[in-house]
């Protein structure tokens, strides 16, 4: 998508911002807010709340790597910019995927707590067809649980995510034995979609949207696990 064009995930409502790599336009929550911190150093403000100046970037591991490296973040801000000491490009990209991991979980783990999500693959089994927006799913899962969960996804036309192993995602629900959740539409749904989508750009094979695109196979199985999966 060219410079000045709108990024399908644009918000229909409310102020949108220009990715400063890319020029698409988008809701701010659909891209990074970048910062500076004391001396000048870059940080990615992922919950845009840090006070001054922000420089927006789409979420995707190419884009910050350019910003940083054509210096398009030091024309934004109009100063020197510096990266935290002791890190390269490669490490200040890897920790924002590690803190966009740890925001889906927590958002998965609010969910629960308000009472918006779905444990295990029976209860999003069980579901009414649509009513499912968002799935995560464990990325050490078994093949035959995955194909299940494949089939509930095309049902609900639901996107999912498999960035995080179970039990990350046990720790954050407060369950042993969590591999999938599943969120409804609503406010906790649409908050895990954007967590997701954001990461995906940083783990662009751990985001599915409308289905579970299953690569593994079993010759042995009926697509349906003999055991309830959590």
């Amino acid at each position: 998508m060219g410079r000045g064009k709108r990024n399908p995930d644009a918000s229909d409502n409310g102020p949108e911002r220009t990715c400063i790599v890319s020029g698409e336009t988008a809701a701010p929550d659909a891209l990074i807010r970048f910062a500076l911190g004391p001396g000048g150093v870059l940080v990615a403000d992922l919950g845009a709340k840090l006070p001054g100046r922000g420089a927006y970037v789409r979420p995707r591991e190419e884009d910050v790597a350019r910003a940083i490296t054509k210096k398009l973040f030091a024309r934004a801000f109009q100063t020197e910019v510096k990266l935290p000491e002791g890190v390269d490009v490669e490490g200040f990209r890897h920790d924002i995927q590690q803190r966009l991991a740890k925001r889906l979980l927590d958002s998965a783990g609010l969910a629960r707590r308000a009472g918006d999500l779905l444990i295990g693959l029976d209860a999003l089994d069980d579901a009414k067809p649509g009513k499912v927006v968002f799935i995560l799913a464990a990325k050490d899962g078994g093949a035959r649980a995955k194909r299940r969960a494949a089939k509930i996804a095309e049902r609900h036309r639901a996107a999912v995510c498999r960035a995080i192993d179970g039990a990350a995602m046990s720790t954050a629900i407060g369950l042993q034995g969590v591999q999938y959740v599943g969120a409804r539409a609503g406010r906790a749904g649409e908050r895990l979609l954007r967590d997701a989508r954001r990461l995906s750009g940083f783990d662009p094979d751990a985001f599915i949207a409308d289905s579970l695109n299953c690569e593994e196979t079993d010759a042995s199985s009926d697509g349906r696990s003999s055991t309830s999966r959590r």
